[in-house]
């Protein structure tokens, strides 16, 4: 899914900042859960070979100082975006917004492109926003969690 955002430029810095989140929303959005690792599904559920098994469809485990891959089950999957997912959207807008890149107030234009890709077309969740809506950070944050 692809999503195309429009902003109005202020200052080369804070738009590549806001670039970057707003690639960042796009990805997590467009590109599906690659994390589905359910605290009842993984945990505890051994294999005799000495692997994980669960109940999850997708899963994937990271050593996070090195980023070795330690588990996957079909990782490369391409699915809706998970509650997961949303909430780690939510941290790095969190993140810009403490970083003074972006304001809850700022608006993002739905272009009809996003509209017609996006959310329901696209399988996912969806905020039903008109085409050539102006949305603000703050909507936005509540639609998604």
């Amino acid at each position: 899914m692809t999503v195309s955002i429009s902003r109005k430029s202020r200052s080369a810095t804070g738009t590549s900042r806001r670039r970057l989140v707003l690639s960042v929303l796009a990805l997590a959005v467009g590109w599906g859960s690659l994390v589905h690792a359910a605290n009842n599904s993984v945990q505890g559920a051994k294999k005799d070979d000495g692997g994980f098994d669960g109940d999850a469809p997708t899963a994937i485990l990271v050593e996070a100082s090195s980023g070795s891959v330690l588990f996957e089950k079909n990782a490369d999957e391409l699915r809706a975006p998970s509650s997961m997912m949303k909430l780690m959207t939510a941290e790095v807008v969190f993140h810009a917004i403490k970083q003074g890149d972006v304001k809850l107030t700022d608006e993002y234009h739905v272009s009809e492109n996003a509209w017609r890709k996006g959310g329901a077309p696209a399988g996912g969740s969806t905020m039903f926003a008109a085409i050539n809506s102006k949305i603000a950070v703050d909507d936005l944050l509540h639609g998604a969690i």
